[in-house]
C-alpha cells in the first residue's frame, strides 16, 4: 500500500466520523504537511482509500440500510407448469381439471402456483357483498386441492409463489389486528399446512427464474396490463418474462442489437371468468407449461 494510504489511515483512527470530507481532509493536510501538497491533495487521498477494496467508509456513524431480500429464486427443472389466478373459492373447476389433466399427460417434473391461488375477499379492503364464502371456506377448499395435487404428483416439486391476493392476509393483520402479527400460526405457509403436503413458499415480490425466463406473478409492476400485458411487461422489465396476474393471454417478442431472443408472455386464468366485480371483460381461462433445453426455455402458453 503506498505510504500516504497509512497516513491515512491512522488519522482516521482518530478522526470525528461525523465530520464532512472538506473538514476531514483539511485537518488531514494540516497535521500532515509534508505527506500532502494541499487539501485537495489530502481529500484526493482520503476518497481513494474510502473506496479501497475491503474498507469500510467512516464518514458516516449511522447503521446500514435496510434491505428487503428479493433476490432472485432460480427453479431447476425439465417441464414446469404454472398455474396462477385460481382464487379459490371462486376457481372455474373445468378449467383447472382440463389444467392438470395436460400437467399429468406432458409429466411436468416440477408445478409453480404463481400467485393468487386464493381469493381472500373476506380480507379485501372493498366492501363485501353478504353470503360470500368465509376465509375458512377458502382455506379448506385449498387445503384440498394440495391433498389432490399432491396425489396426483407425489414426487415432484410444488412452489407457491405469493401475489397481491395472498398479500391481502398480511396487510390485514398489520392493518386491522397487528397484536396478531407474530402468531406463526396465521402465517400463510403454517395456515395452508405447507409442510404436510411438502409445498416451497416463494415471497410475495420474489422473481422466479428458470434458466433465461423470468416468472413474475404480476403485481411486481403497477400498470403493466393494458392493450397488451407481455409487451408492457417488458417495458417495464427489458427482459424475458413470463406473467400472471392480468387473466389473459398475451406475448411479445424481438431481437435485441446482439441478436439475442427476448419473449415476454402473460398467461390466462384458472378462475371464474364472470366475477360481480367485473362480469364484462376479455379475460381468458389459461396455464403455461416451460420446457427447458440447453439453457433454453420454450412457452407453451395454453388457452384452455
Amino acid at each position: 500500500m503506498n505510504k500516504n494510504y497509512n497516513v491515512v489511515e491512522k488519522f482516521l483512527k482518530t478522526a470525528d466520523p461525523n465530520e464532512s470530507l472538506a473538514s476531514l481532509s483539511r485537518k488531514l493536510f494540516l497535521e500532515n504537511p509534508k505527506t500532502f501538497t494541499g487539501t485537495e491533495h489530502a481529500r484526493s487521498y482520503l476518497r481513494s482509500f474510502l473506496n479501497l477494496p475491503g474498507k469500510e467508509k467512516k464518514i458516516l456513524s449511522i447503521p446500514d440500510g435496510k434491505k428487503e431480500d428479493n433476490s432472485i429464486y432460480e427453479i431447476k427443472t425439465a417441464k414446469l407448469a404454472i398455474l396462477n389466478d385460481i382464487h379459490f373459492p371462486y376457481h372455474n373447476k373445468k378449467a383447472l381439471s382440463k389444467a392438470i389433466q395436460k400437467c399429468i399427460d406432458e409429466k411436468v417434473t416440477a408445478i409453480l402456483l404463481n400467485g393468487d391461488v386464493l381469493d381472500f375477499y373476506q380480507l379485501s379492503v372493498h366492501v363485501k357483498e353478504k353470503n360470500k364464502p368465509s376465509l375458512n371456506t377458502e382455506v379448506q377448499i385449498t387445503k384440498k386441492f394440495f391433498k389432490d395435487l399432491r396425489k396426483l404428483f407425489p414426487n415432484i416439486p410444488i412452489y407457491f409463489k405469493l401475489g397481491n391476493h395472498e398479500i391481502r392476509l398480511e396487510k390485514y393483520i398489520q392493518s386491522k389486528a397487528k397484536e396478531l402479527e407474530d402468531l406463526d400460526v396465521l402465517k400463510i405457509e403454517n395456515l395452508l399446512d405447507f409442510e404436510k403436503f411438502n409445498i416451497i413458499k416463494i415471497n410475495k415480490y420474489t422473481p422466479v427464474k428458470i434458466e433465461d425466463l423470468i416468472i413474475l406473478h404480476g403485481h411486481e409492476y403497477p400498470g403493466s396490463g393494458g392493450d397488451n400485458p407481455a409487451k408492457n411487461i417488458y417495458n417495464k422489465t427489458k427482459h424475458s418474462v413470463l406473467c400472471g396476474h392480468f387473466h389473459r393471454e398475451s406475448s411479445y417478442k424481438l431481437k435485441d442489437i446482439t441478436g439475442k431472443s427476448i419473449n415476454c408472455y402473460s398467461v390466462g386464468c384458472l378462475c371464474d371468468l364472470s366475477p360481480n366485480y367485473l362480469p364484462f371483460n376479455n379475460w381468458v381461462n389459461g396455464f403455461a407449461i416451460v420446457t427447458t433445453e440447453k439453457n433454453k426455455t420454450k412457452v407453451d402458453n395454453i388457452i384452455l
